[in-house]
């Protein structure tokens, strides 16, 4: 077979195979359309997760706290709490009230942080609800050694000697 006959069928194949990656991808970029959910569902799909597989909620924020105040409901919490994060049955993070905005220079401090949590008793909190409990210690209590007197507990209550067991994992 001459050279020239040789290219000519290997540009044939080519394009062939070319054509065929092209209808390929048609097809799959309509089935994908064909999953995408109408507008009416979109309200039905959970938010995604920052349980104890992720923290990136945690990292969006920047500050201190200078206080933590636990509840199981907002109107438990003292006035002036901002942020309150919740920790949702089954460990999940949520911000629930944005913090404050700052106009000044300088690190964030915030006076009163709230923490929603599912259960009034601690020792009722599962492992992964304990796991972001702790997580949200660890981000916003500053340097240093976190006291035990500066969490406040509205309606919360540890057993003796709970909350400083629960401090010493703090990273």
């Amino acid at each position: 077979m001459k050279f020239s006959t040789q290219i000519g069928v290997g540009l044939l194949v080519a394009g062939i195979l070319v054509a065929v990656l092209q209808w390929y991808v048609a097809v799959a970029a309509e089935e994908d359309e064909a999953t995408v959910l109408p507008a009416s569902k979109v309200d039905r799909v959970p938010p995604p997760d920052h349980g104890a597989e992720g923290r990136d909620l945690l990292e969006d924020l920047r500050g201190e706290a200078r206080g933590f105040h636990l509840a199981t409901n907002r109107e438990a919490l003292p006035a002036g709490c901002a942020p309150v994060v919740s920790v949702l049955v089954g460990g999940t993070i949520v911000v629930s009230v944005a913090p404050p905005l700052v106009m000044r220079p300088g690190p964030l401090v915030w006076d009163r942080v709230g923490i929603l949590l599912p259960q009034a008793r601690i020792s009722d909190l599962s492992a992964s609800e304990r796991s972001s409990l702790i997580a949200i210690w660890s981000r916003l209590r500053g340097g240093g050694v976190l006291a035990a007197d500066r969490i406040h507990v509205h309606g919360c209550h540890f057993q003796p000697g709970e909350l400083e067991v629960l401090l010493r994992w703090l990273r």
